[in-house]
């Protein structure tokens, strides 16, 4: 059996599939809280396996983490700047993982999961060239080439991509439209927000944010994902991108991720059977 997971700023999400499933059914995973302390979030992970397999023995295991990871892929840097993962900060995530359960276990940052998932089994399914731009806790995005995470750096930082300047400090599209930024400007959780206007304000920051990917990624369609699109309007979102994008032959079009919170599941899916079969 396969060991997926999902482990957000805010929900932590653990599946068990069968190595040759396309499918994750709703009884074949779990989720909880992120613990914001490591040895409870490694149990917690440690436990949702072992209940969902019955302890059989793992094949192996892949997961996104809504955080920047190491260059080796096997623990969590830079970690400060989020309350839950503090504590995760420089802990051997992977090994410990792959002592108590007995596998090998890849890492990945949660957005290239929920990128490649979207793509591949999602709304981006038939498409060359995806990107994908996720609002949630964070912001963060993947472009993915033909089914495949394109190669990179350091992941694709679309959270980190400069919108204004005010006053001589440059913003950035999280800082406008996170739900973390969000939650800190008004004290209150996005979906407590009832402003229309504010809404269709994010929707010209989105816009922004999706043109910027579009024109330097060149890719044939972007695809939306996380928790707050669901409060910022579509309609406005493509008319004010439609509005930036002229002067080039092709315009991208925009879609909602249709896998929901399973996007970054089945992004480890097609990861995890990519690393076995190569």
């Amino acid at each position: 059996m396969f060991l997926l997971f999902d482990i957000g700023g805010t929900k932590t999400r653990v599946a068990a599939v069968e190595k040759d499933a396309t499918v994750i059914n709703e009884d074949q995973f779990l989720i909880f809280p992120t613990p914001e302390l490591f040895d409870d979030g490694v149990e917690q992970i440690v436990n949702a396996a072992w209940e969902l397999t019955g302890k059989k023995k793992l094949e192996a295991g892949c997961g996104g983490v809504g955080n920047p990871l190491n260059q080796a892929k096997s623990a969590l840097i830079n970690s400060s700047g989020k309350k839950v993962f503090i504590d995760w900060d420089q802990k051997p995530l992977r090994a410990t993982l792959e002592k108590s359960l007995d596998c090998e276990i890849f890492l990945e940052n949660d957005a290239l999961l929920g990128g490649l998932g979207e793509a591949v089994f999602g709304a981006g399914k038939g498409t060359s060239l995806v990107g994908y731009l996720t609002v949630g806790t964070g912001v963060g995005g993947a472009k993915i080439e033909n089914g495949k995470i394109a190669p990179n750096n350091f992941g694709f930082e679309l959270g980190r991509q400069i919108i204004q300047i005010k006053k001589g400090s440059p913003i950035a599209l999280r800082e406008l439209i996170s739900g973390r930024d969000i939650e800190k400007r008004f004290n209150q959780i996005p979906s407590e927000i009832k402003d229309p206007a504010f809404w269709q304000e994010s929707a010209h920051y989105l816009a922004i944010g999706i043109y910027n990917a579009a024109i330097f990624w060149s890719v044939e369609k972007i695809v939306l994902g996380g928790t707050i699109t669901k409060y910022i309007p579509l309609e406005k979102t493509q008319a004010e991108f439609s509005k930036l994008f002229t002067g080039l032959p092709f315009q991208p079009t925009i879609e909602k991720a249709s896998l929901g919170e399973l996007s970054g599941l089945y992004g480890a899916l097609r990861n995890l059977k990519d690393k076995i079969n190569s």
